[in-house]
């Protein structure tokens, strides 16, 4: 393990030291040590603005009696302080298997956990999934027994072979529980979901629960839904007062209409909707929603209408802004063709390239102040095929940015390694400087100039007041399988593992701008 490290230091640490502003007090974790067991589940934990909160670990602890296994749980806060840990233990049948599904935050001290649950006879496509819950305090360091929602209730839940074959197998949907916080008090957000899409039409709420299990609201979205026309919702966003929605309704199974809804966060009450798209539009759109000082700003593309699709990238016109004010009345609404933004680019009306490339949206940016940015990957699909997947040939990122009136400022242009792949060069973003700016991530290959061998980058993008700034770091050890993670505002997570030597340390890293 000594030379181990010693070879790494020599290697990456020092390339560290001097992009990343490194010092000598940057917290780490050796997850190899703070359990007993193997890990087999982690995941992030997000407030509701979308900030971290911390990390939770679930390593399992083996088998203690008949069928009953043990796990203990570690929860590490933004800092990688150990805050909270227990132990709880599984009940499970030899016809009955189980995997970790969710976890998420509800206020600072309750967590929902989620696992899916199936009995050997339910394997078919005919029969729902069974998602089964838990809560775990913090505070408390107390596991709750498992729960789940029937017939419109939250209710304990018995771990029954033959009832999952008997009951669930019948059932025409599935419900979900998922954690969710009002003024930082815990609440259940229930959702249904038709097990197949005949039974689609059938869906028609969303329920917030209190943590006593008693019901909060509920929003009822598609009373009149029938097997030929039905509405659909997805939540765009949440703010400290209002749940978001986008409200779709389909009929013959094509999008007809799409509108966006704010509801009150603790009555549940609609505020108002706000028609995006129907079919008298010009256009279809893509939207990505932010609230900020009393507006709301939608941001995303746009290609011509088509009563029988949804968004069509192959015929993507460009970006637009709406601002919204707080009772949904438009402020402004903008659009900037290819034509006006592309600069030297070269992209046709279309945002394709003579060469048969074409740039596909990654993710959008919208800031505190109302400026906007628009981050694309320049693709061409591959003649080859794969099972299950198309790959593609991906090349360049571009950024494309405007001021708070929807006007374009300037773009720019990201290079990286232009090899093939199934566009999974992007990693995450987080925004950064009280969400005036933002630092975005991307895996990259550099080729090394003595060796010729290709190694991992890990390419470090940020936008702060307009003012844009690359580097990069490499990421490549013969030891260690380096990944990135994300962290809190201003750092990164590097987790750094090696099976054969027992070696998992995760450590935070400050970034530099």
């Amino acid at each position: 393990m000594k030379h181990l490290y010693t070879n790494f230091k020599k290697t990456l640490i020092p390339m560290l030291f001097l992009l990343l502003c490194a010092n000598a007090t940057a917290q780490m974790q050796n997850l190899a040590t703070i359990a007993e067991g193997e890990l087999e589940y982690s995941t992030l934990l997000y407030d509701t603005n979308g900030d971290i909160l911390g990390y939770i670990y679930f390593f399992n602890q083996g088998e203690i009696s008949n069928y009953n296994y043990q796990y203990e749980y570690v929860y590490l806060d933004k800092n990688l302080n150990k805050v909270a840990n227990g132990k709880f233990i599984e009940q499970r049948a030899s016809s009955v298997s189980t995997s970790f599904s969710n976890c998420t935050a509800m206020g600072s001290d309750q967590i929902l956990l989620t696992k899916l649950y199936k009995g050997a006879a339910i394997m078919n496509k005919t029969v729902v999934p069974v998602y089964v819950n838990r809560t775990i305090s913090l505070k408390e360091s107390t596991v709750s027994e498992p729960f789940n929602y029937v017939d419109g209730e939250i209710k304990d839940f018995d771990i029954d072979p033959k009832k999952l074959r008997s009951v669930y197998k019948k059932n025409k949907a599935y419900s979900l529980i998922q954690g969710f916080n009002i003024k930082d008090k815990s609440h259940y957000i229930v959702f249904e979901f038709g097990k197949e899409k005949e039974y689609e039409f059938e869906n028609g709420f969303m329920r917030i629960y209190k943590l006593d299990r008693s019901l909060l609201w509920e929003y009822k979205y598609n009373e009149t839904g029938t097997k030929k026309d039905w509405s659909d919702i997805a939540i765009l966003r949440t703010t400290d007062e209002s749940i978001i929605l986008m409200e779709s309704k389909y009929s013959k199974e094509q999008t007809i209409s799409r509108k966006i809804v704010v509801l009150d966060l603790e009555t549940g009450k609609k505020r108002f909707e706000y028609a995006v798209e129907d079919q008298k539009s010009k256009f279809n759109h893509t939207s990505k929603v932010e609230y900020y000082n009393g507006n709301y700003y939608i941001v995303g593309n746009y290609s011509a209408y088509d009563k029988n699709t949804q968004f069509n990238w192959e015929k993507n016109l460009g970006i637009y802004q709406v601002v919204l004010d707080d009772k949904g009345k438009e402020i402004r609404r903008k659009y900037n063709p290819w034509s006006k933004i592309k600069g030297k680019t070269g992209i046709d009306h279309v945002g394709k390239f003579k060469d048969g490339y074409q740039l596909i949206t990654k993710n959008l940016f919208i800031f505190k102040d109302g400026r906007f940015s628009l981050l694309a990957e320049k693709y061409k699909k591959d003649k080859i095929v794969v099972v299950y997947h198309v790959l593609a040939k991906a090349q360049d990122f571009m950024l494309f940015n405007f001021d708070a009136e929807g006007n374009f400022v300037e773009n720019h242009v990201i290079e990286k390694d232009k090899s093939r792949y199934i566009l999974n060069n992007y990693l995450f973003s987080q925004y950064i400087n009280n969400r005036n700016g933002v630092v975005f991530f991307f895996k990259n290959n550099k080729k090394d100039d003595e060796t010729g061998e290709k190694n991992w980058m890990l390419g470090i993008n940020t936008l702060v007041d307009g003012k844009f700034n690359q580097e990069s770091i490499p990421m490549s050890s013969d030891e260690f399988s380096i990944a990135p993670i994300p962290a809190k505002e201003g750092y990164i997570l590097l987790r750094e593992y090696n099976k054969d030597e027992k070696y998992n340390q995760i450590r935070l890293e400050k970034l530099n701008y």
